[in-house]
């Protein structure tokens, strides 16, 4: 086979009802010319047979003892790389088949561009769409330039299934930070910090919601990530701390009602308290606080 020019990294854990439909949306693609890593982290279920019954010598597969670390598996598949362009997805995500074609594309038109991304479907099942896009405003036009400022403000949120980057960048860069778990968030905020992007209004990619991927509207490792993000920014003179303590105060509040949402008050009420140290007029924040008290927390 030749040279790949897109190695596609998937991790995979007990996916046997989704991966699947992963692996066809990447074997059909528009754009033939790729290798597809798969890194199963210890499947117990018919993972590996489904993968295996796809008789396509583009894939290539390796099996891990379990650890739960996506980030350490995204750096294996990194490791294993043979292609200029390096692109993730999910094992339960879906890839429209004009996906890497269209993303060469515009790397080929904004060549100072290290990485990009396109908008995305939110959807349960096939019959079942909870969003048809989250990039408001870029309709109809692509965009090209710095998202730093606003990537670290909460303006965009990169789903790893739609983005591409040169694996020239890592040498920038750096790897995936293995002392976070998923380690996606950090990894493209060090990504917008030191290139330049494209953003395609169009959605490429679906994105699947169900209770296996821990998609709650307040996903408490991103939290997590994003707020060690904001230290290691800061620490770096990246960010002015006024911006600092702005999203450091947000995420603890974000982190606050996910652990509300959970029942966990005690952690709740400590995530409210960390959001007003930063941002003592925050009411909704003070108001938290004083219901985490209650018998019962409304």
């Amino acid at each position: 086979m030749a040279t790949p020019v897109v190695s596609v990294i998937m991790p995979t854990h007990n996916r046997e009802k989704y991966i699947g439909d992963a692996i066809g949306s990447v074997l059909t693609q528009e754009f033939t010319n790729l290798e597809l890593i798969i890194l199963d982290d210890g499947s117990t279920d018919a993972t590996e047979q489904i993968v295996g019954s796809f008789k396509d010598s583009r894939i290539r597969y390796y099996r891990f003892d379990n650890t739960g670390e996506i980030s350490k598996l995204r750096n294996t598949g990194i490791n294993h790389c043979n292609a200029q362009f390096i692109a993730f997805i999910d094992s339960d995500d879906i890839w429209g088949p004009e996906k890497l074609n269209e993303q060469l594309r515009l790397f080929e038109r904004y060549p100072d561009a290290g990485f990009g991304f396109c908008d995305v479907i939110e959807f349960q099942d096939q019959k079942s769409v909870l969003r048809s896009g989250i990039y408001e405003g870029l309709e109809g036009a692509d965009f090209t330039g710095n998202i730093f400022l606003p990537l670290v403000q909460n303006q965009y949120a990169i789903y790893p299934s739609s983005a591409i980057f040169k694996k020239a960048c890592v040498e920038t860069v750096g790897m995936v930070n293995e002392a976070l778990k998923p380690g996606e968030t950090e990894f493209f905020t060090r990504l917008a910090y030191a290139y330049d992007c494209f953003i395609s209004h169009r959605t490429m990619v679906k994105i699947r919601k169900h209770e296996g991927n821990s998609s709650d509207r307040w996903k408490t490792e991103t939290v997590h990530e994003m707020l060690f993000c904001l230290k290691q920014l800061r620490s770096e003179g990246k960010i002015p701390d006024k911006l600092f303590r702005k999203m450091t105060s947000w995420y603890h509040y974000l982190g606050g009602m996910g652990y509300r949402e959970k029942q966990l008050h005690r952690k709740a009420r400590q995530e409210f308290a960390l959001c007003v140290r930063y941002k003592p007029f925050h009411v909704k924040a003070w108001i938290r606080i004083l219901l985490t008290f209650l018998p019962t927390s409304l």
